[in-house]
């Protein structure tokens, strides 16, 4: 539930509970679907790829399109901690799973401070709207 879902920094909390539990559940608010992702590098953000040919689908079925726009959505990781973040559906560069109909991974961004999102770029800034957009129908929706 909205109530449960946290905003926490990524690299002060979220990129050691990534590295942990790398396998979670992206769940679309808006749309109410849900994917899973394989987080494999957590940088300064998670790089993370479909498990199944089926997540893919799922995940292409919540953004409509293919595109770099990022979306917010909730992370589920394995030990059923929820946290906010945003991420997008383009695949690109590095992948391991070769059979998930999706050559390439995306990105998957959490909260970060100011500082942080303007030493990283505009991309990550994006991202870091994407994040507060989020958070704020999160807490709407948690009362």
């Amino acid at each position: 539930s909205a109530a449960e879902v946290r905003y926490a920094n990524w690299y002060k909390e979220v990129r050691a509970k990534a590295r942990k539990y790398p396998n979670v559940t992206v769940y679309d608010f808006t749309t109410g679907v849900s994917y899973r992702l394989n987080i494999f590098s957590n940088g300064a953000h998670a790089d993370a790829e479909p498990i199944t040919a089926e997540d893919t689908a799922k995940m292409n079925q919540a953004f409509g399109k293919t595109t770099w726009n990022p979306k917010p959505v909730w992370i589920i990781f394995s030990d059923g901690s929820v946290y906010m973040a945003s991420t997008h559906n383009t695949p690109h560069d590095t992948y391991h799973i070769r059979d998930n109909n999706f050559n390439g991974h995306v990105c998957i961004h959490f909260p970060r401070t100011e500082a942080q999102v303007t030493a990283i770029g505009p991309y990550a800034t994006k991202h870091q709207k994407e994040v507060d957009r989020g958070w704020a129908e999160t807490q709407a929706m948690a009362k």
